[in-house]
């Protein structure tokens, strides 16, 4: 699927996130979290629909946050998803 890493690098990008979500747990936001499990579902999972629906709650809270707003975007068009329509979880 578009965006998601290869089945070679997967272990690798799951590794790196398990270790960048281990070691900033304590210190990490509720915010930092949401970005670290939306990137999680699409690269790793390939779960791009959860990933923005995801970038959509982070944007409910924080609705200047560019880089929810343009992640949810582009997977929003590169899916032809409406963004108008709810993603449904």
């Amino acid at each position: 699927m578009l965006g998601t890493v290869s089945d070679a690098q997967s272990p690798r990008v799951q590794k790196l996130l398990e270790t960048i979500h281990h070691n900033n747990k304590t210190n990490a936001s509720e915010w930092e979290l949401s970005h670290l499990k939306a990137a999680q579902l699409w690269a790793v999972d390939g779960n791009l629909e959860a990933a923005t629906k995801v970038w959509e709650d982070i944007l409910a809270k924080h609705p200047s946050d560019l880089i929810a707003l343009k992640l949810a975007y582009y997977v929003r068009r590169t899916l032809t998803i409406s963004p108008f329509s709810p993603i449904i979880s």
